[in-house]
């Protein structure tokens, strides 16, 4: 970490913010010997009352007064000449953190209470929740931004529109803060957008987001059940030639297995899939009979359709819901749930080759 020491001082106005939470004072870098005692500037609200001291090696002391006398030196920076860059050495720390109220709607010019004097953003929101500006930028100025509740949070490149454009995001797409996860983003003043320039693992959009999803249970095991699934081989009696299937007989090669329920109501079947945002299509390939149900389709627990696989006679086929919304990119939940059936059907039975979820816009 570097900082520049201009002519007279470290700042134009007076003051110099090289840490947000840290304010230092204005030095002239000819200073007589006789400002070796802190000097002792304007206090600002919430900070403390900064101090600086030159030091026999000529290098700067700074230090911070929480109380009654200064603290520990908290970094030195060595004095270089006036207009050059030089390194901070020893323990440098963002201690302006504040945590404001849950937020409970997206947010366009997000302006949260004390934001100016802070470098750390303790976010939590009551769902999944869009970002798509931030105020307070200044050129240079390093913002940390953490998800320290239990859902996603989105950071929303920039539409061109929804936020005010200096308070925009400049980036690759959509970046989705994961639970426990954060960014780290920069101010741009020539383009006058916040940039990301650090992030946690999960913090962040890879670049590539996915457009097509296949689930197949035979290979592919659920995150949840309700009730009893069992893994069981196509009924060789059938006799089918589907898309997904060779002739049904023991020779058969392909997906052949049916994950199927039993014909009790309500029994759902559950995976987490990764998913962009945008609108989107499932299909359920499945096998229609007498006794099967009505698959509801919930993302993340909220039912984005029904769908139908009664059939007079057996047959295998696709049925679909289309034009659904996955509203921020990230983990999901998918749950087929057999919650209700056709007044012809005597059960609730699901019974499922394979799933596809295919984005469309």
């Amino acid at each position: 970490m570097a900082v520049i020491i201009e002519p007279n001082g470290i700042a134009n106005n007076g003051s110099g913010l090289i840490a947000t939470g840290l304010w230092v004072p204005k030095i002239n870098l000819n200073a007589s010997a006789s400002l070796y005692d802190f000097i002792k500037t304007h206090t600002v609200a919430g900070q403390g009352t900064p101090h600086a001291a030159p030091m026999l090696d000529g290098d700067f002391a700074i230090a911070l007064e929480t109380g009654t006398s200064p603290s520990a030196i908290l970094f030195t920076v060595p004095y270089q000449g006036a207009g050059t860059v030089a390194d901070i050495t020893g323990t440098f720390a963002f201690t302006g953190d504040i945590s404001p109220s849950q937020i409970t709607s997206n947010q366009n010019d997000y302006n949260p209470t004390s934001l100016a004097s802070s470098a750390v953003l303790r976010l939590n929101t009551d769902a999944s929740r869009n970002i798509t500006g931030l105020q307070g930028g200044a050129d240079g100025r390093i913002i940390v931004i953490v998800n320290v509740g239990s859902f996603n949070i989105v950071l929303k490149d920039d539409d061109g529109s929804t936020s005010t454009a200096g308070n925009r995001f400049a980036l690759s797409g959509d970046i989705t803060i994961a639970p426990d996860d954060g960014v780290i983003l920069q101010y741009d003043s020539t383009s006058s957008r916040w940039r990301c320039i650090g992030k946690s693992p999960g913090g962040a959009s890879s670049g590539v987001e996915p457009w097509l999803v296949d689930i197949i249970p035979m290979i592919s095991d659920p995150d949840a059940t309700t009730g009893t699934w069992a893994l069981l081989g196509m009924v060789n009696s059938d006799n089918i030639t589907y898309p997904l299937v060779v002739a049904a007989n023991p020779n058969s090669v392909g997906p052949v297995f049916l994950y199927n329920s039993s014909t009790a109501q309500n029994d759902a079947i559950s995976w987490k899939v990764g998913l962009s945002a945008g609108t989107w299509n499932i299909t359920i390939h499945c096998r229609k009979s007498t006794n099967t149900g009505i698959f509801t389709v919930n993302l993340d627990g909220a039912s984005v359709g029904t769908v139908d696989s009664y059939g007079a006679a057996v047959a295998y086929g696709k049925i679909s819901v289309t034009g659904f919304s996955v509203p921020t990119s990230g983990a999901h939940v998918v749950q087929l749930k057999m919650a209700t059936k056709n007044a012809s059907s005597s059960g609730y039975l699901g019974e499922i080759m394979a799933i596809s979820l295919r984005r469309t816009s």
